[in-house]
């Protein structure tokens, strides 16, 4: 049952709570959602008596069910609670993040932001983030509490301190003086320099390192409560970006509810209270700002700004001459400059890993799998093509040829013909193809940032194959792991039944009838159907993954389906990595049996929900039915909402969705 975004407040969120199971909270004899009757419970209270609502209430405001699912594991009940707090999420989350793309402004929503806790860092409101005015009231030490861990320790009292105690101190002192600073005044403020840099595409961090979210519901509504834009002012997605870091990096809140005490028979004062003493000073309403959690704030990337600043200051570091800084010059440099320095130390670094990797990868372990031409009809600017990374055959890729190592007579090398140099050195000739392998394995993980250059070993001895989406200059985007298949499922077998059922016949072996074949002829098709598996062997998909472990980039994922489906496998880990999220396997029995029926074939045993739909749509029109189901229901379980689904529906909708919400929201 979609939720009526423009219904009053009352009723919708008495839907939301029908929608997701769960019962509704009452105070003083009314429900805790009629907002003149409310009396705000605290975030642990909302999801220990009523967990589901909590989750869709917390997934409305930007939640998402992996982070509200992660309870206390002193909790004895926390595995129930938490899957009643995701399926909650489930439903709010993607509901919240169409509504931010969509120009409504809904009463609910922002009546569901007075449930957050007030003095509780790890709270809904908390997590939000927002964006604020130049300065403002910190709590004592937080910011500077937040950023204490970028600092070295400095042994006290030294009379002639080293040179590394002198740029240390350097160091330290900026992020005390100017980083410190920066956070207070301007960082999330319409004049954030950090923000005015990533306009320019430039940033301290590598942009594919910086997180692509869009804001959260909760953070759209705060920029519009202090009168910015509810989608920022970012122009630029890198822009875009910052500002969403920079944004939750922050807990807003007001004077009062950090004065709020510690509850129980007798109430106790605050921590807060405690500690910032003139909160009691300022007018209640007033706006007071907290560092947030240790892991929004990692998510900034000062620490690599401040590692690259000691690296600056070290004339040891190998920097060229330019990028250099005297420690001194420190007290004199801003952060937006620091920024600039280190954007430019992040691209002469990526210049050397370049020009440095460039031998490897294109080296004699790595062997062309299948190329992609570009064309007008299949575009393939960047050059990309499927390789695999394997033990060079002793006779070479052509242009390698096995010869000695300049300057070292004991040693074998595989030299590239067109450089004269050797790609590949060890003590025997085995010994340097096995280590142009461990070459080409170490590169894609350094690269990619996850663990397959520990594969060496493996792919040797073939219990693994890796293959690599490089692009033409052999930078690669995606990497694939598959394994020789040692037993096969009910899939793979089914795949040969008809022809073991034709050998059985061949052979003359009794079938008894179509309802009752005999003990012999089952026997005589299993044996079969195993021995021709045996026969065609196929290897499983183990892993698909992007960069650091995560899901391919968009632009790589129609690479990664061809992969998929036009292999033999039988099986395929990590599918939603794919964007094939459907397998012809979990049709239901009656859409295959109308598929057989009517000459229709499937265009692969796994595809995306529009490939599947066309599926659909041919059955129907065979049948004379409506596009949209099969007779006997939906090809598939209708699966749960994504917030990649919310924001297309907004997006391809936009304003007819506003005004149509039922309508469009049971498209989720």
């Amino acid at each position: 049952m979609p939720v009526n975004l423009t219904a009053s407040k009352g009723r919708t969120l008495k839907q939301l709570s029908s929608v997701v199971g769960a019962p509704m909270p009452y105070a003083q004899g009314g429900s805790v959602l009629d907002a003149n009757i409310i009396q705000p419970q605290t975030e642990s209270e909302l999801r220990s008596q009523y967990p589901t609502l909590y989750g869709a209430l917390a997934g409305l405001m930007g939640s998402t069910p992996d982070e509200l699912s992660q309870g206390s594991v002193l909790d004895p009940d926390a595995s129930s609670r938490n899957a009643s707090v995701r399926r909650g999420a489930e439903v709010g989350f993607p509901i919240g993040t169409a509504m931010q793309v969509l120009p409504v402004a809904s009463g609910i929503a922002k009546r569901a932001l007075s449930l957050a806790p007030g003095p509780m860092t790890g709270g809904l409101l908390a997590q939000q983030g927002v964006i604020k005015g130049p300065g403002g009231n910190w709590l004592n030490g937080s910011v500077e509490g937040a950023l204490g861990g970028l600092k070295s320790d400095i042994p006290v009292g030294l009379k002639a301190p080293f040179p590394v105690e002198v740029r240390d101190a350097a160091v330290n002192n900026f992020i005390d003086k100017q980083l410190t600073r920066y956070v207070k005044n301007d960082m999330a403020t319409p004049e954030d320099p950090i923000r005015a840099l990533a306009e320019r595409g430039v940033l301290h961090m590598q942009p594919e390192m910086v997180p692509i979210n869009p804001p959260t519901f909760t953070t759209a509504l705060n920029r519009e409560n202090s009168g910015f834009p509810r989608l920022g002012v970012g122009q630029t997605q890198l822009a875009k970006q910052w500002e969403v870091l920079s944004d939750k990096a922050i807990d807003p809140n007001i004077a009062e509810q950090w004065l709020k005490p510690f509850p129980g028979p007798q109430p106790t004062p605050s921590m807060t209270e405690m500690a910032n003493s003139w909160l009691c000073k300022v007018p209640p309403k007033t706006p007071v700002y907290n560092a947030s959690s240790n892991s929004r704030v990692a998510d900034l990337g000062f620490d690599h700004l401040i590692d690259e600043l000691r690296n600056a200051t070290d004339p040891a570091s190998g920097l060229p001459a330019n990028l250099q800084l005297k420690p001194e010059s420190l007290a004199r440099l801003s952060v937006p400059d620091a920024v600039e320095r280190v954007s430019k130390i992040n691209a002469w670094r990526e210049a050397q890993k370049v020009a440095a990797n460039e031998a490897i990868a294109n080296n004699a372990a790595t062997v062309l799998h299948k190329e992609y031409p570009h064309s007008d009809a299949t575009p393939n600017p960047k050059g990309l093509r499927w390789v695999q990374l394997k033990a060079p055959e002793p006779t070479l890729a052509e242009g390698h040829v096995p010869g000695p190592v300049s300057g070292f007579p004991d040693q074998h090398g595989i030299i590239d013909q067109s450089t004269g140099q050797s790609v590949s050195v060890g003590a025997t000739p085995q010994e340097a193809l096995a280590k142009s392998l461990q070459d080409a394995l170490k590169y894609e993980g350094d690269t990619m940032g996850h663990c397959v250059g520990g594969y060496a070993d493996d792919v040797l001895s073939g219990k693994s194959n890796i293959f690599s989406l490089r692009d033409a200059k052999g930078v690669p985007h995606v990497t694939v792991e598959t394994r020789p298949q040692q037993s096969y499922g009910t899939d793979h077998l089914e795949k040969f039944r008809e022809q073991a059922q034709n050998e059985a016949l061949a052979n003359e072996v009794n079938p008894g009838t179509p309802n009752d074949p005999s003990a012999a002829f089952l026997t005589a098709v299993n044996q079969n159907m195993t021995r021709l598996a045996n026969d065609n062997p196929v290897n499983s998909i183990i892993q698909i993954k992007g960069k650091a472990n995560q899901k391919p980039n968009d632009e790589y994922l129609p690479f990664v389906q061809d992969f998929v489906k036009s292999g033999q496998w039988s099986d395929v880990g990590d599918l939603a990595n794919s964007g094939l999220p459907h397998r012809l396997a979990d049709f239901s029995p009656d859409v295959r049996a109308s598929m057989k029926q009517y000459g229709i074939e499937a265009p692969g045993d796994y595809m995306t929900t529009d490939e599947v739909n066309g599926v659909l749509n041919a059955i129907n029109k065979a049948k004379g039915l409506p596009p949209g189901y099969a007779h006997g229901g939906p090809v598939l379980p209708k699966p749960a909402p994504t917030w990649q689904a919310a924001l297309s529906i907004a997006q391809k909708y936009g304003p007819q969705a506003n005004k149509y919400p039922l309508q469009y929201g049971s498209r989720l």
